[in-house]
């Protein structure tokens, strides 16, 4: 009787062991498919290229976490690559053949529980575009956003904010926004608002930056409304009362330059196709013409003097268009574009032996 009793227990405790490591191990599982839904990710898109040529590169994008690397991404036919960045993301690694590989940490401030787009043009000396500096807030583009929406950053010193730029134009035409860290910048904290057209703080979010890429969520989730409304300077905000001082000068530090004042760009004999090294400056100047609502440019098509005057007038047409064309599918307004091609014989008539320095487009900043 008691080797029976024995029996018995020795199964049930045996059953028992089972059942609890197959729960442990559901759990595992559960808890392994709730992480990866939950995870956070920014949708990535851009290009690595040649920062002395301009020239778009064949690239491989890793990721790397703990330091385990991970392959994210290949550039497609058209040297783009296009991929899911996780949350928990330590570094991006760019790697092309014949180039030093392009380590550049990355952190995130958010949820990033809907999605967020953001656009890297990286080049072969680890920055972005022509901002020369390394350490960057990306605000990402948000999922949905929605209109009259004002988006501001603010520097926190002792009790006060200082404006530093107003970003919402660009997520008004679907751009992420970068504002790049000076050293002194990186001891600061600074603090972001969204806030609708009623006054009402529906996003606020305080940062402090780190070395690399810093992306910044800044979709907005129904728990971040707050009813602070006062439209006066003194504000309170949490428990900090607040003198917000503004400065035309910290807003201009986030441009790519002060005055853009004109650029040469150079084309091919008999073609108008854009060249790739050429896209860095037009890419700075869209930032440009988007943070500076009255700035205007004149684009001017040249040519050579070698073939028909009429299909050379033509051919400064189509430059002076795809230039124009670029700046528009950068989110610059229509209205601070001015082509003109009418002059491209009255320069190009003399003769020269250097005839390639005809065949251009001239950018200049109208008065």
């Amino acid at each position: 009787m008691l080797l029976i009793i024995l029996n018995q227990t020795l199964k049930h405790n045996t059953e028992m062991r089972l059942i609890t490591k197959f729960t442990f191990v559901l759990f595992v599982f559960l808890f392994s498919i709730f992480n990866s839904f939950s995870q956070g990710k920014v949708s990535i898109s851009g290009t690595f290229w040649d920062d002395n040529t301009g020239v778009d590169l064949k690239t491989s994008v890793y990721g790397i976490n703990k330091g385990k690397k991970e392959k994210l991404a290949e550039t497609d036919k058209s040297q783009k690559f296009n991929f899911d960045l996780k949350t928990y993301t330590d570094s991006l690694i760019f790697e092309s053949e014949g180039y030093s590989a392009v380590k550049i940490p990355v952190h995130f401030d958010g949820e990033f529980l809907k999605t967020s787009f953001a656009y890297l043009g990286i080049t072969t000396k680890g920055i972005i575009a022509q901002i020369t500096y390394k350490d960057l807030f990306i605000f990402c583009l948000p999922e949905i956003h929605k209109e009259n929406i004002k988006y501001e950053l603010y520097t926190l010193k002792k009790d006060s904010l200082f404006w530093n730029t107003d970003f919402s134009i660009l997520i008004q035409k679907s751009q992420s926004s970068i504002y790049p860290l000076l050293p002194k910048n990186m001891d600061n904290t600074f603090k972001v608002f969204a806030k609708n057209k009623q006054e009402k703080v529906v996003l606020e979010k305080t940062l402090k930056p780190k070395k690399g890429i810093n992306f910044i969520d800044i979709n907005i989730y129904p728990k971040n409304e707050i009813s602070l409304t006062p439209k006066n300077i003194e504000k309170t905000i949490g428990n900090i009362s607040t003198s917000i001082v503004k400065t035309d000068k910290i807003e201009l530090s986030y441009l790519p330059y002060n005055s853009f004042g004109f650029r040469t760009l150079f084309f091919d004999q008999s073609k108008y196709e854009l060249k790739s090294e050429n896209r860095m400056v037009l890419d700075s100047l869209a930032i440009y013409l988007m943070h500076k609502n009255d700035a205007k440019v004149k684009i001017a098509g040249f040519t050579d003097n070698i073939g028909n005057e009429n299909l050379n007038t033509i051919l400064a047409k189509y430059r002076a268009q795809v230039v124009g064309n670029y700046l528009k599918t950068k989110g610059v307004s229509s209205n601070q574009i001015q082509l003109n091609w009418e002059e491209q014989t009255k320069e190009s008539s003399q003769e020269s032996e250097d005839l390639n320095k005809y065949r251009k487009v001239v950018i200049s900043e109208m008065e």
